[in-house]
């Protein structure tokens, strides 16, 4: 594959004169700044298209000849993974004479694309394409992928977005918090010190109500200290001072390196400085009541008399 770069816009550029069916594989409210990226693109360049959630796509018939599949990239591609991502593309390059666009993807090993390749070579649409969001998913996928599978790289789509297309969607916010975004789900990691007792510690893909709220919680930060790629990339948009830590796997380095560096992101190369959230709230250590002290409700308040937003 090499360094091939071929941007995603010149390509959906090129298929223009087609109907397009825009494909959400699921995920957290991260998940949905790629799709926002993907759709603001799509009406910037003018396309004729549509968005199918996983269950629509998956439950009606995949489109009609010549059709684009356009399916969303992410972190699809790994054990960590609810398999959509594998169900969607499979539907698409078995659609015949369509043509399969897979989009800006993380790919965590080898393992991850195997049980597709001898599926590829018996596909049925006209042309797959693949995009790889960092070199080193482009490397696995070109280890991996038959050859008949076109290969580029690109960019997240989240980063088609702007600050003002951001703040277009939840308006002025005033910035107070100080954010320690740390997942906790399958993707977490050990955290080994405590925040101090003005920062706010969440996982924003937990925390948020909506999408809107997701964007909200961003935007009212100072600071941002994360592990949630997204929370990372959303900051780098936002022009916040922004520091990536590792997950559990390269995804975070892997886009650091390709997108996130040139943009002003940190990276915290120490695990052991990585914040953990603490099971009691610092504002609520004081509670003599242990029920009390634990109620998830005065958890949210503390964390708004933080600057967090709480919708």
């Amino acid at each position: 594959m090499g360094e091939n770069q071929r941007p995603l816009k010149d390509l959906l550029s090129s298929l223009r004169d087609r109907r397009f069916l825009f494909v959400r594989t699921g995920g957290n409210w991260g998940d949905q700044l790629i799709y926002l990226g993907a759709e603001h693109l799509a009406r910037e360049l003018g396309l004729n298209w549509r968005t199918l959630e996983f269950d629509q796509f998956m439950s009606e018939p995949a489109g009609q000849p010549g059709d684009v599949i356009y399916i969303n990239g992410g972190g699809g591609f790994t054990k960590y993974a609810s398999g959509k991502a594998t169900h969607c593309f499979r539907k698409g390059f078995q659609t015949p004479d369509a043509v399969v666009i897979y989009g800006p993807c993380t790919v965590a090993d080898e393992h991850a694309l195997e049980s597709l390749r001898q599926e590829i070579d018996a596909a049925r649409a006209a042309r797959i394409v693949f995009f790889s969001r960092e070199h080193r998913s482009a490397q696995i996928a070109a280890d991996e992928l038959p050859s008949s599978v076109e290969q580029f790289l690109n960019e997240d789509t989240a980063f088609y977005l702007t600050r003002d297309a951001l703040l277009r969607r939840v308006g002025k916010v005033r910035q107070r918090a100080n954010l320690i975004g740390v997942r906790e789900d399958t993707e977490s990691v050990r955290g080994t010190r405590s925040a101090g007792a003005f920062q706010s510690v969440i996982d924003p893909a937990y925390f948020a109500q909506t999408f809107d709220h997701w964007i909200r919680i961003h935007a009212a930060s100072k600071t941002i200290l994360t592990n949630r790629t997204h929370s990372a990339i959303c900051g780098a948009i936002l022009g916040t001072p922004t520091t990536l830590f590792d997950g559990a796997y390269h995804k975070n380095q892997s886009i650091w390196e390709f997108s996130l560096k040139a943009r002003g992101v940190n990276w915290l190369s120490d695990s052991h400085t990585v914040p953990m959230r603490p099971s009691v709230d610092p504002f609520l250590a004081w509670v003599p009541i242990p029920f009390v002290r634990r109620s998830w409700r005065l958890d949210r308040m503390a964390k708004g008399l933080r600057g967090i937003p709480l919708s």
